[in-house]
């Protein structure tokens, strides 16, 4: 039986609001908040939960709520926590019962703030806000944080996980040409959450997941199918999970991200996700197709056989062996890194810097790295 977590959405205005000109009628918010519609916060939830969220059942949508606070009176961080007061003092006069629901969002009319908390959950949005960053804030709600990266392990680092809404991996050189989004009526939406954030909200059971064995320090080589994470009723596991302890503690996280919530992503990736003991989400890496070969609007309906990457933390190797012809699931090997050293080292330089003709393995390798080949070629693995 599917969790239900009622919604009270309320409709604010400040009491200096120029007017209302510009907004919806109330049936697209009602449609928005509480609807079962392909684009409504409902429906991301019921499919990142596969099923087990309720968010129609219970929620509710106020009219316009007249606030007796100017806009100027929130001026930032300092009055966020009187900014939803405010709202809910709203909501009682109107005579909302906050005890019925799971949590709030605070809606305003005009361009006012964008945050959610776990604590008392509530979510607090405007008019300039879009799906893909609402989603942000319920996840807060629903108690999870930021996702971020290996490389640069700060909040909203990762490229592929809607906890890192609308920056998606900053300013980094390999992501500044993705946007994982999609268009919608409402503005950008998507992606879909990481798999580890799925699985701490429990929603990754049975037989969604798999677990390779590992020795605490390398994995046991091991062949697999994954069909992808987004799939309601997938025919292959989802997730492939590795327990490590050295040279530190950590869960690595193997996903395969296609269509769905995901369809905004360029291309149809393999991802590596570290989990650490603060439990948060970090993007390690990806296999993907050569931009090169994805054709201008196009995507790639799976990775091509072949295609590998190489932990640069842990002792571990992925190799593609095999895709559907029409994407729904990969094929992977498993393995110690020790298993890609013999890869042709002027095959991963002409893959993964498209190289052609002739020229020095070394130096172009090496050009825009630091540190010894090797370092680097795990690093190329790695993107």
């Amino acid at each position: 039986m599917a969790r239900n977590t009622p919604w009270i959405i309320l409709l604010c205005k400040f009491s200096d609001d120029p007017g209302t000109t510009a907004l919806r009628p109330i049936s697209d918010y009602v449609s928005f908040f509480a609807g079962n519609g392909p684009e409504s916060m409902p429906s991301y939830w019921r499919d990142m939960s596969y099923g087990e969220l309720d968010l129609v059942t219970g929620t509710e949508v106020t009219p316009w709520l007249q606030l007796p606070q100017k806009r100027s009176d929130h001026t930032g961080l300092n009055t966020r926590g009187d900014l939803f007061r405010w709202a809910k003092e709203a909501g009682e006069r109107f005579g909302v019962d906050f005890g019925r629901f799971f949590g709030a969002v605070a809606f305003f009319a005009v361009p006012t703030d964008l945050f959610g908390t776990a604590s008392e959950p509530h979510v607090v949005c405007d008019v300039l806000s879009c799906p893909a960053q609402i989603v942000q804030e319920y996840g807060h709600a629903y108690g999870l944080d930021h996702s971020s990266s290996v490389r640069n392990p700060v909040d909203y680092e990762n490229p592929v996980c809607s906890m890192s809404s609308m920056t998606f991996g900053g300013d980094d050189e390999i992501f500044r040409q993705v946007n994982p989004t999609f268009a919608t009526t409402w503005g950008p939406a998507g992606p879909g959450l990481c798999s580890p954030y799925i699985r701490k909200l429990g929603w990754l059971t049975g037989a969604r997941s798999v677990e390779v064995r590992s020795n605490g320090r390398y994995p046991t080589t091991t062949t697999l199918t994954l069909s992808p994470l987004g799939d309601r009723n997938p025919p292959h596991p989802q997730v492939a999970v590795i327990e490590f302890d050295k040279p530190k503690r950590g869960t690595c996280c193997i996903e395969y991200r296609r269509g769905g919530w995901d369809r905004g992503i360029f291309y149809n990736p393999i991802v590596i996700h570290e989990v650490r003991e603060d439990e948060r989400a970090y993007y390690a890496g990806m296999i993907r197709p050569a931009k090169a070969n994805v054709p201008p609007g196009g995507v790639l309906p799976s990775v091509p056989a072949g295609k590998w990457y190489v932990d640069p933390q842990y002792d571990f190797s992925l190799e593609v062996q095999a895709a559907s012809g029409d994407g729904a699931s990969v094929t992977l090997r498993v393995a110690p890194a020790a298993a890609a050293g013999t890869l042709s080292l002027r095959s991963i330089a002409a893959a993964k810097l498209n190289l052609s003709g002739q020229y020095s393995v070394r130096s172009q390798v090496l050009a825009g790295g630091n540190g010894s080949l090797r370092g680097r070629l795990v690093e190329l693995l790695g993107q």
